[in-house]
C-alpha cells in the first residue's frame, strides 16, 4: 500500500513538470500495474496525463480504451478507439480489444467478425484469438463452428486446458435432449398419515430461441390419484429478457387442477441481479385460484441468492408465502447445492388442492444436483415441512425426491 503510495506521487510529478528522470516506460508501467490492480480510475486519471503529454503515442489511448472496457463503459471504450489512425487499428493490442469490447458487451456476431480480421492479419495472438472466437460462437449457440474453431486450435497446441475445457463444455451444450425420472415420496407423522407419492417424466428439447419441457406426473395422495399433463416454455424475447410459460391439464376428479397456466418473465439487471413477475393460474373443480409472484436474484461469484414471495388468492382470499433460496455452483453450473426455507401455503414441487388448503408452513430443504459421467445427472432433494393442515392442527412432513437426468 505504502509503495503504490509513492508510485502514484512519483507519477503525478513526473507529469505535472513533465520530467523526464523517470522515462515514459516506466510511467506506463505503473499505471498498467494500477490497472491490473483493479483500481481503474486512478489508472484512469494518470493514464489521461500519459496521453497529454504524449499525444502521439497511441499505446497510452489503447490502453485507457480497456480501462474503459473494464468498466463495462463499452461506448466509450469504442470512441476512444475511433480516434486511433487506421494504420495502427490492425494492432495486435488494438484487435484484441476490440474483440474484448464485443464479447463482453454481449455483440458475439461482431465479435467473431473482429475475430476472423484479426486472425487474417496478424498470428502475434492466434491462440488467444481463436479461443475468444470458440466462446463467441458458443455464445451464439453455434456449436458447429464452435467445434470446428477449437480442434483447429488443438491442432496448434493439443495441450491446451482451457481449449480442452471449453470443447467439453460445446459438446454438453450440443446435447439438446434430455429425458429425467423423478420420484416424490411424502411422509407424516405426530399425527401420521400414509405416505403420498408422486412420480414424473418429462422431455427436454433445447431450441435455441425456445427450450421447452413435455411432462407427465402421476400422483397417489392415499385416498385420491390423478395423473397431470404439462408442457414449458422458455421463448427468449431479447437478449436479457426471457418468458417462462406453462400450459397443464389433469382427469377429471383428480388431486390436480384440471387446467393450469403460469405466465412468467424475466429481466437481467446488468450482471449481478435478475427480478421476475408472474402469474399462475390453477382451476380446479371446486375453487379457482390466482398466484401472484415476483421474485429478485441476485448473484455473487458462484452463489445466487433468490427471494420469491407468492400471494395465493382463493375463493377472494389473500395469502402470502415467502421463499429464499441460496445456491452454490461448483467448477460447472450443472452441479449445485442449495438450501431453500419457504414460510406460507404456496406450493413448492407439485400444485395440488391439499397443499393449497393448508392454512401455513415452515420448511425448509436441501437439494443437490451432480453429475455421472459426461451425460447422467442425479438430483437428490429432502425437505422438512411443519405445517398447519386444519385450524390448529399441526403436523410433521417429510419430503425426500431422487430425480434422474440424461442428457443427449
Amino acid at each position: 500500500m505504502i509503495r503504490r503510495f509513492f508510485l502514484l506521487v512519483s507519477i503525478f510529478l513526473n507529469l505535472s513538470s513533465k520530467s523526464q528522470n523517470l522515462n515514459q516506460d516506466s510511467l506506463f508501467g505503473i499505471v498498467k500495474e494500477l490497472g491490473y490492480s483493479k483500481e481503474y480510475k486512478k489508472s484512469e486519471t494518470f493514464c489521461k496525463q500519459l496521453i497529454n503529454s504524449y499525444p502521439n503515442n497511441m499505446d497510452y489511448k489503447v490502453f485507457l480504451a480497456r480501462l474503459y472496457a473494464w468498466q463495462n463503459d463499452f461506448n466509450t471504450a469504442r470512441n476512444t478507439l475511433v480516434t486511433i489512425p487506421e494504420s495502427y487499428k490492425s494492432n495486435s493490442e488494438v484487435m484484441d480489444l476490440l474483440i474484448d469490447i464485443e464479447l463482453w458487451s454481449g455483440n458475439y456476431e461482431t465479435a467473431v467478425l473482429y475475430c476472423n480480421k484479426a486472425l487474417a492479419v496478424n498470428n502475434e495472438k492466434k491462440e488467444t484469438t481463436m479461443l475468444k472466437k470458440a466462446k463467441s460462437q458458443l455464445l451464439l449457440d453455434d456449436y458447429k463452428n464452435a467445434l470446428t474453431t477449437l480442434d483447429e486450435l488443438l491442432a496448434i497446441n493439443s495441450a491446451s486446458y482451457e481449449t480442452l475445457a471449453l470443447k467439453d463444455i460445446v459438446l454438453e451444450k450440443s446435447m439438446k435432449n434430455q429425458v429425467s425420472l423423478s420420484y416424490l415420496n411424502s411422509s407424516f407423522s405426530n399425527p401420521s398419515f400414509k405416505s403420498w407419492h408422486f412420480t414424473s417424466i418429462e422431455y427436454k428439447r433445447g431450441f435455441r430461441k425456445c427450450p421447452i419441457i413435455v411432462r407427465a406426473t402421476y400422483g397417489n395422495l392415499n385416498p385420491g390419484s390423478g395423473t397431470q399433463f404439462e408442457l414449458d416454455a422458455y421463448p427468449k424475447i431479447a437478449r436479457k429478457t426471457y418468458l417462462y410459460l406453462n400450459i397443464g391439464v389433469a382427469e377429471k376428479n383428480t388431486i390436480f387442477p384440471l387446467f393450469r397456466a403460469t405466465f412468467d418473465v424475466y429481466q437481467k439487471l446488468g450482471k449481478q441481479f435478475e427480478a421476475s413477475l408472474g402469474l399462475r393460474y390453477l382451476h380446479f373443480s371446486i375453487v379457482d385460484v390466482y398466484i401472484y409472484t415476483p421474485s429478485l436474484t441476485w448473484y455473487y461469484k458462484n452463489w445466487k441468492f433468490t427471494y420469491r414471495p407468492y400471494f395465493v388468492t382463493p375463493n377472494s382470499q389473500i395469502f402470502t408465502s415467502h421463499t429464499l433460496q441460496a445456491r452454490k455452483y461448483f467448477k460447472k453450473n450443472d452441479t449445485y447445492f442449495s438450501i431453500n426455507a419457504i414460510y406460507g401455503s404456496a406450493p413448492f414441487l407439485y400444485a395440488f388442492y391439499q397443499d393449497i388448503a393448508r392454512l401455513n408452513s415452515q420448511r425448509i430443504g436441501f437439494d443437490f444436483q451432480f453429475r455421472l459421467g459426461k451425460s447422467l445427472f442425479i438430483r437428490p432433494f429432502v425437505m422438512y415441512d411443519y405445517e398447519e393442515y386444519y385450524p390448529t392442527f399441526f403436523r410433521n412432513r417429510f419430503d425426500a425426491q431422487i430425480t434422474v437426468s440424461k442428457k443427449f
